[in-house]
């Protein structure tokens, strides 16, 4: 598995006026989307975000309206089984 692609994840903090009377953006990143291309050819992506440490998120392409996948199903004996929410 290879990376391909980093990318930052960004919001504007503020915007002010410089001294050419421009208005500008403070930008504040806050986590990566990492691209990776696997073996046989295929891409997925993962994102963190700084202010959830050790949490990935998976990245799916949204699918047309009218198309209805099912989320995979938890293993039996599956540990997210026992979460109190």
């Amino acid at each position: 598995m290879n990376v391909v692609k980093r990318e930052n994840l960004t919001v504007v903090t503020r915007t002010y006026t410089d001294k050419q009377g421009q208005e500008k953006k403070v930008w504040k990143t806050i986590g990566e989307i990492t691209t990776f291309e696997g073996d046989d050819g295929s891409k997925f992506q993962s994102a963190e975000l700084y202010t959830m440490p050790g949490v990935r998120i998976s990245v799916f392409e949204q699918k047309e309206k009218g198309t209805q996948e099912t989320a995979p199903q938890p293993k039996q004996n599956d540990p997210i089984d026992d979460l109190p929410f």
